[in-house]
């Protein structure tokens, strides 16, 4: 009985990080094509739009050391879980 309820509980976890992972991803790649549109609709330059998307990638390329840090010390698979719950908990939020 214990077997099947953590089984069930691994393939909620599964589905969860599945999807807060595409939406990450989706948040990630959606700008390229979309800045276009955006910067209209914001009132804002194409140079002030080129700046968005670079401050966007810069501030996603420095979270990589310190994660890789905490991905040494504290394992993969929590700071993985963890790192993917927070990013679709504020893509929702988004």
């Amino acid at each position: 009985m214990k077997s099947d309820k953590k089984s069930a509980s691994r393939w909620i976890v599964l589905f969860l990080l599945s999807a807060a992972f595409m939406g990450s991803f989706a948040a990630r790649m959606i700008w390229s094509p979309f800045i276009a549109s955006a910067s209209a609709e914001l009132g804002i330059s194409a140079a002030q739009a080129g700046l968005f998307i670079s401050m966007f990638y810069i501030g996603y390329m420095i979270t990589q050391l310190p994660g890789g840090i905490l991905a040494d010390r504290l394992g993969v698979k929590f700071v993985l879980s963890i790192s993917v719950l927070v990013t679709g908990l504020f893509t929702f939020l988004v």
